[in-house]
């Protein structure tokens, strides 16, 4: 076993024998529960009281009309047992035995009788917190959005781009989390219903019990299960973009008492088109500009998503789960690329190149754990172990013509594999003692391996001959072992949370080029967070949090690989890439968790951005992630909602002013171009005949490292219509309707110049359906997933 696991190990016994040793409780109860007919009540609570204050002491749920509460210290208690539609029972109890037996306690039916009264609760679509915003998606039009990804594209301060990255506004990149677990793909979310999701909760000031790696996370809460019940729906998509593609997915969830299964799967087929054009310029004498041109088609052959949750109570409180995750894209790529270069405006020749390829990918990710409540106030002890694989492969030829005076033809063939596996245990532990004090202690181990090879060939007469400067195998290992703790709560008007994150790295790769060690690292890392509110009105809040972070480098992008793509350009990874590390504060003013105005600052050191580089003695150039020296971040974001029983809107503000400071050739170079950001939401209701959604959003992304972003905009639109009592839904969707949401940026360095532009199928018509049947009693379960950060490391 891996060293630092057994010490994991070790410190698990630490910090929860305490917990579950009982060395200090003395008593306990039994009982059994009835109605007024002597038959068993399904479900309720048994809690202690203090008989002088009422102060809670201690609690638990039972189930099928049975219970058992241990662990009690204090002799003099008084019992309360209720349940819903019956009157509380009281009984003061003075403890002699360490297990007393109550006996059966019968409780009355509440009648009550109300007339005229009418009480209805719409739950706002959008709520802010201190460091988070809320998005409430069950029972919104945001339901019928689509797909998780879409549901994304429409959530205010997010932002998701062509190639289906996602950040969060005056953050960066964010982390995803879906019910606790950190996803492994993007592509993922596109095999997930919006309405599947209960909430999106938007965070920008992560705790302590998130995993140090990144500013921001967004986490993904789904409904799922049923209390003796089941739930289906089967949905189809069909879309129009460049050309016709589809969408289809069924998902089945069902719980008998003891049971609960939630199944999801679904598939994706259809052509993708991209469009990107580059634009060189090396100054010298004579100045060569390329001008280069990339088409690219990704068919999708059925891309396969399966999900699978089970939870299986052993009674009221204690719950075992197993889950499973399943994720095969398969694509095939047709790239076609024309380079012209010029001289002094002069043209020496061409290069062009047609490319055929295969791109797939098999995840699979099992966890399974143990989840325990402790007590009716929340208290609960969480424990999981999960195991994911990733095996990426990619392999093309590609057929290239160059012709510079004369017409030459090469052949050329490469392979890229990365088998990559995580393995993770993690334990947390949330005790709560009132609404006042709570207290959170984890600890988590995860242990990484990526085997990856980089082939190379060129056909010489019919031969294929291994490109030995290009040809590469790598050996990486990663152990990261970390543990936190956490308190939170509040004091009259003044609310707290502060919590501090350990974290002990240490990874190590072996290069078939550079030989082994190509590097070693073993490093220490303390993470303290703290977020504050104070009430200045009932309607008014006050807050401040500052955070320390960490983002480590992809597994690919330290493979020391080299990625043809023509005869001038290529990617390159880079062992040498060393984590970054940020300093995150802000101040808000939240008014009614509707409304606010924050101020915030992000100070990054040796943050990771993709350049591009000439290489030394030639005109040919990389694309290579490299650190620069810091950046430094200015933000200020507003959010305006307004709500009424027939129209929602939400509008959110943002500017960043950004200062990236790099160097180029001993030059120290500045980039401070800042970031504008506009999002309008609009939903307008019409009972029983349809809703209609109006959506804007309008960005000048600024500075992103060495380049300069251009503005970009996207208007979308969607109708939906229900039919038979709601079990049938029509949606009809358009996103980016006027073709705008194009991805620009040029960077201008002391040799060189670049520019680019890319356009992907971002103009969508989409025309949903949805049939649902079920019969249910609650939507809720208790199943919980290992929270992974090592999977957004893999890349697409």
């Amino acid at each position: 076993m891996n060293p630092l696991t057994i010490q994991c190990m070790r410190m698990l016994c630490v910090v929860f024998i305490p917990f579950l040793s009982g060395a200090q409780d003395t008593f306990g109860i039994r009982g059994s529960v009835v109605d007024t007919n002597n038959v068993k009540i399904e479900s309720g609570n048994v809690i202690l009281l203090s008989p002088e204050d009422s102060t809670v002491l201690k609690g638990t749920h039972f189930w099928d009309g049975e219970f058992e509460l241990l662990g009690i210290s204090e002799a003099d208690v008084l019992i309360k047992i209720t349940a819903d539609g019956y009157i509380s029972y009281f009984e003061r109890r003075f403890f002699t035995e360490s297990i007393t037996e109550i006996g059966i306690v019968q409780l009355s039916i509440s009648v009550q009788t109300l007339e005229g009264v009418d009480v209805v609760y719409q739950k706002p679509m959008f709520q802010r917190e201190i460091g988070k915003l809320i998005v409430n998606v069950e029972e919104t039009i945001l339901s019928e959005r689509g797909t998780v990804l879409d549901l994304l594209r429409a959530a205010p301060n997010v932002l998701v781009k062509s190639d289906n990255s996602i950040s969060v506004v005056g953050k960066g990149a964010a982390i995803i989390y879906l019910d606790g677990q950190r996803i492994n793909s993007v592509e993922m979310l596109s095999g997930i219903s919006s309405s599947d999701v209960s909430r999106i909760e938007v965070i920008d000031s992560p705790s302590a019990r998130y995993d140090a790696e990144g500013n921001a996370v967004i986490e993904i809460i789904t409904k799922k299960g049923a209390m003796d019940g089941y739930q289906g729906s089967i949905m189809f998509n069909g879309i129009q973009r460049t050309e016709n593609q589809m969408w289809y997915r069924a998902q089945f969830s069902f719980r008998k008492k003891w049971f609960s299964m939630y199944f999801s799967s679904g598939q994706f087929a259809g052509k993708l088109y991209e469009l990107e054009s580059y634009h060189r310029e090396v100054y010298g004498n004579p100045m060569i500009t390329m001008d280069n041109e990339v088409k690219r088609v990704n068919n999708h052959k059925f891309n396969t998503w399966v999900y699978l949750d089970t939870d299986f109570r052993l009674d009221s409180v204690k719950t075992l789960f197993v889950n499973y995750n399943f994720f095969r894209p398969n694509t095939e790529t047709r790239s076609t690329n024309t380079n012209n270069i010029y001289a002094d405006g002069v043209s020496l020749g061409t290069l062009n190149s047609e490319s055929e390829g295969t791109r797939s990918r098999f995840v699979h990710s099992i966890s399974a754990g143990y989840n325990h409540v402790l007590d009716t106030l929340g208290s609960e002890l969480f424990i999981t172990g999960q195991y994911s694989s990733f095996d990426l492969e990619s392999e093309s030829r590609i057929h290239q013509v160059s012709n510079f005076g004369s017409s030459i033809i090469n052949e050329f063939r490469s392979d890229n594999v990365n088998d990559i596996n995580v393995y993770a245990g993690q334990a947390d532990y949330t005790k709560i003692f009132s609404d006042k004090l709570k207290l959170d202690l984890g600890v988590k181990d995860s242990y990484v391996t990526n085997s990856s090879r980089v082939n190379f060939e060129q056909q010489v007469s019919d031969t294929w001959i291994v490109d030995s400067t290009l040809y590469n195998e790598f050996e990486y290992k990663e152990n990261i072992l970390a543990g936190y703790a956490e308190v939170s709560g509040r004091i009259k008007k003044f609310s707290y949370l502060g919590g501090v994150r350990y974290e002990w790295t240490t990874n190590s790769g072996n290069s078939f080029l550079a030989g082994p060690g190509a590097f070693n690292r073993d490093y220490h890392n303390i993470f303290p967070n703290v977020q504050l509110g104070f009430d200045l009105t009932d309607d008014l809040v006050i807050g401040a949090t500052y955070s320390n972070r960490i983002n480590r480098p992809s597994y690919q992008d330290l493979d020391p690989f080299v990625d043809f793509i023509d005869s001038l350009s290529s990617m390159r990874g880079n062992p040498q890439l060393r984590p970054a590390y940020s300093h995150n504060a802000e101040l808000s003013l939240i008014y009614m968790e509707y409304a606010s105005i924050k101020f915030g600052y992000t100070r990054t050191k040796d943050p990771m951005f993709l350049t591009v580089v000439k290489n030394e003695g030639t005109n040919t150039f990389s694309g290579i992630v490299q650190n620069i020296e810091y950046s430094e971040k200015y933000s200020i974001g507003l959010v305006i909602p307004y709500e009424l029983t027939w129209w929602t809107t939400f509008n959110a503000f943002g500017y960043d002013f950004n200062k990236y400071t790099f160097s180029d050739n001993a030059n120290v170079l500045v980039s401070n171009e800042p970031t504008f950001y506009i999002s309008l939401y609009n939903e307008f209701r019409i009972p029983k005949v349809f809703n209609f959604e109006l959506t804007y959003e309008y960005v000048i992304p600024g500075s992103v490292g060495i380049f300069v972003a251009k503005p970009y905009q996207s208007f979308g639109a969607s109708i939906t219509r229900k039919f038979f009592k709601d079990q049938f839904t029509v949606r009809f969707s358009v996103f980016d309707a006027f073709y705008q949401e194009i991805e620009r940026a040029e960077s201008r360095l002391e040799e060189f110049n670049v520019s680019y532009t890319s356009r992907n199928d971002t103009q969508t018509f989409m025309l949903a359906l949805k049939w649902s049947f079920g019969k249910l009693k609650n939507d809720s379960m208790v199943g919980k997933n290992i929270s992974s950060d090592e999977k957004e490391r893999v890349k697409e």
